[in-house]
């Protein structure tokens, strides 16, 4: 778990409404350990594997900072931040690591009521303000609709069933 120090209350002014999809740029267990180190302020709630293995490394309730930004204020209160094992630059992901992203978002969005579309459920690089480039070129166009798509139809089948 992500020490106490780095856990912060969220702002209950806003509500959590989104998903930011991450990539580690380096490894599952590496990512893990920096998160659990207090030598940094930064942190996700979940760290997917590229084996599909899936540490939650704080609790949704809790503010980390994964996505800050300037220019949309409170987008650390209202994400909940996503952690792939993979690299920008990468142009394969492991099915087993993409089947679990598609299980976590479609589950954060029933257990929240986020919307599951490209507004709630997005990358690191699409928060305005922000520098990073994650989760790289490829992904974003072969990979990351194809993620909102399968999550929202699980999503879907998921509130189906609750009735």
């Amino acid at each position: 778990m992500i020490p106490a120090s780095k856990q912060h209350v969220r702002n209950p002014k806003y509500p959590i409404d989104t998903v930011v999809l991450h990539a580690m740029e380096g490894t599952y267990r590496g990512s893990i350990s920096w998160f659990e180190s207090t030598d940094n302020i930064v942190g996700a709630h979940y760290c997917i594997s590229k084996t599909g293995q899936v540490t939650q490394c704080a609790p949704d309730s809790v503010k980390l900072y994964h996505a800050g930004s300037k220019s949309r204020a409170g987008m650390n209160d209202r994400s909940i931040g996503v952690e792939q094992e993979m690299y920008s630059k990468d142009t394969s992901y492991p099915q087993a690591m993409l089947d679990e992203v598609v299980f976590i978002v479609a589950h954060l969005c029933y257990n929240h009521r986020i919307p599951c579309d490209t507004k709630h459920v997005i990358q690191h690089r699409d928060i305005p303000g922000v520098t990073h480039t994650d989760c790289g070129d490829w992904y974003t166009e072969h990979v990351y609709p194809v993620v909102v798509s399968r999550a929202a139809e699980m999503l879907a089948d998921m509130i189906e069933s609750s009735k």
